[in-house]
């Protein structure tokens, strides 16, 4: 049996001999995400394309391993690709291009320690202890989208100030990705799909005397990356004024942060315990945000480390 390495080399072999015409080439790549992690893949490039879908290996090699002769695991990657390479196109002239860029600048609130080495090349924001990186978008459809970092090249072609440039991913998320607030309890509740144990769990709850205070979860509309919804403009200050007061802000993952009322007078410690059993039990190393908890101050418009 062919171990990882040696399986991705004969996958290659095979696509570029048996199931690609001339014209097409195919590369090995290491993908970085976030917080370190990342994966081995295969791109499949057509001659004159300057973007092609990254194709992960861990599920073709799994493949493999169960017994899937390699050919037939060749002709599945090949569907992979036709099935995401159409729609994708790029002109790399206008990543140097801000007017043409503008539009398509975004923003993700990530951990800085676990990323530091990349943001060394790439322009970012801190907030408290996370950092504010820059994407821009390179395909927007209904069912996902597909975006690529930043560097410090693309930023210092387009002679704008830092400044400039988050302001503009703001306005852009809050048109692309606007805010959408829910009760942690009746998410939880349309979770589940029975109609009569979502009633009988509701009563239940009821009668546990849960607090008189909401658990908040902070997102955004595609339920991607919605944790940088709080950096939105006014966010927490229009919450504060609807919830009488501050909050406690749980960094639930990079897709959403969970808000509690400082009203709810729960031990800090007990906050931080949340959060840390969250991210350990819970959390996707690539999604991790923080083992932080976060306030904020309603009178001062402040969010700070506790």
């Amino acid at each position: 049996m062919l171990l990882f390495d040696e399986f991705i080399e004969e996958l290659s072999s095979v696509l570029v001999n048996e199931f690609l015409d001339d014209g097409y080439s195919v590369y090995q790549r290491d993908i970085y995400k976030n917080n370190q992690t990342g994966y081995k893949a295969l791109q499949i490039v057509k001659d004159g394309d300057n973007i092609s879908p990254s194709i992960h290996m861990d599920v073709f090699y799994d493949m493999y391993v169960d017994g899937k002769d390699i050919r037939e695991i060749a002709k599945s990657v090949i569907d992979y690709y036709n099935d995401h390479a159409d729609g994708i196109d790029v002109d790399v002239e206008e990543l140097y291009d801000y007017d043409k860029m503008s539009k398509k600048v975004i923003i993700r609130l990530i951990n800085y320690e676990k990323n530091k080495e990349i943001l060394k090349n790439c322009p970012y924001v801190m907030w408290n202890d996370l950092a504010i990186s820059f994407r821009w978008i390179a395909d927007y459809q209904t069912a996902g989208i597909a975006t690529a970092l930043i560097t410090n090249r693309e930023f210092k072609s387009w002679d704008i100030s830092l400044e400039e440039l988050y302001y503009q991913a703001i306005e852009n998320m809050q048109k692309l990705f606007p805010m959408c607030i829910d009760d942690m309890e009746e998410l939880y509740l349309q979770s589940i799909e029975n109609e009569l144990i979502r009633d009988r769990v509701r009563q239940e709850l009821q009668e546990l005397c849960a607090p008189d205070f909401p658990m908040l979860v902070l997102s955004n509309s595609k339920k991607i990356n919605g944790a940088t919804s709080v950096l939105y403009p006014d966010c927490l200050k229009h919450l504060s004024e609807q919830y009488d007061g501050g909050f406690y802000i749980l960094p639930s993952s990079v897709h959403e942060m969970i808000l509690i009322p400082n009203s709810a007078d729960i031990p800090e410690d007990e906050l931080k315990n949340m959060v840390r059993q969250a991210n350990q039990t819970a959390v996707r190393d690539e999604d991790l945000l923080s083992y932080n908890v976060y306030s904020y101050d309603a009178g001062l418009d402040e969010v700070s480390v506790i």
